[in-house]
């Protein structure tokens, strides 16, 4: 079940400690500042932990670390977990940006990309995006993600750039907190 199991963090029983989310509507403009929203309400209201990759397309993938929960039965739980856990987060957004999480994540053979290899159609790579240090509007966002997505490490050593960096994180990994 692509490591959202997590055998040994209850003992003997099987846990999970993490659902992965797809936020993918028509374009990156439309994805990211429902990604951030849903970044915010796991960090606010869930007590989650996200952390945000941009598949080089147009979606943005957000897994959620939280505290292991214990499994009474592995079969099939990855599915059921994750459809709680989305019908939560889908509540909280409301039903139109609700609308862009995109379910087939339910299955654990849906596969999501691995950061820094390049989406085979435009090129771009899967990046990690740090969404509360990128700007609040969509379309200036965006264009930070896709230059950074272009060119990582030029992104990265950038001093002169009036957006902060799409890749700027914690010593942890994780985007610094959310800004109401």
């Amino acid at each position: 079940m692509h490591s959202l199991l997590n055998p040994l963090a209850a003992g003997p029983r099987p846990a999970i400690s993490k659902v992965l989310y797809e936020v993918g509507a028509e374009d990156l403009e439309r994805s990211y500042p429902i990604a951030r929203e849903v970044a915010r309400l796991l960090v606010t209201d869930h007590g989650a932990v996200p952390r945000v990759y941009f598949s080089g397309r147009r979606s943005l993938h957000i897994y959620a670390d939280f505290r292991p929960v214990p499994l009474p039965d592995p079969r099939d739980a990855y599915s059921r977990v994750y459809a709680g856990a989305l019908e939560i987060i889908r509540a909280d957004l409301g039903p139109e940006a609700g609308r862009a999480l995109d379910s087939t994540f339910a299955t654990p053979e849906h596969t999501s990309r691995v950061p820094f290899t390049r989406h085979e159609e435009t090129g771009l790579l899967s990046i990690p995006v740090a969404v509360f240090d990128l700007p609040r509007e969509a379309d200036r966002a965006a264009v930070v993600i896709r230059r950074a997505a272009a060119d990582p490490a030029a992104e990265r050593s950038s001093a002169s750039s009036s957006c902060p960096s799409a890749l700027r994180t914690t010593s942890s990994g994780t985007a610094r907190s959310p800004e109401r």
